[in-house]
């Protein structure tokens, strides 16, 4: 499998797209953070 944005070292490199068509695309994250009692205190203050 070869991948399109990394040269024959590893290294990552941006790859031209200006020929491509546009597409629709929808992206989702998600987070859990935890932390102290003061700390979310602070942030809600």
């Amino acid at each position: 499998m070869k991948f399109t944005h990394l040269n024959e070292d590893g290294a990552a490199y941006m790859v031209d797209v200006t020929a491509k068509n546009p597409t629709v695309r929808q992206a989702s994250a998600v987070c859990r953070v935890d932390c102290s009692p003061e700390v979310m205190q602070a942030l809600r203050d």
